[in-house]
């Protein structure tokens, strides 16, 4: 199975949708859309789930010890 891959990071359906949404909205705002601002807003936005799951998780953690 190949994935699709972007600056050397997996794509997974969520990041595909959002990157798409993403060039939807700067082509409907009238404005060429960047790949690499694309790219940069979905990996700074999955990076904060990410973080704020593991902060959560953390503290569920801490509370259950």
């Amino acid at each position: 199975m190949k994935f699709k891959v972007m600056n050397g990071k997996r794509i997974n359906g969520p990041m595909l949708a959002r990157l798409a949404g993403v060039y939807v909205s700067a082509i409907n705002d009238g404005s060429v859309p960047s790949i690499e601002s694309a790219w940069t807003y979905i990996c700074r936005s999955e990076n904060q789930k990410m973080l704020e799951n593991a902060i959560e998780e953390f503290n569920e953690k801490l509370w259950d010890l």
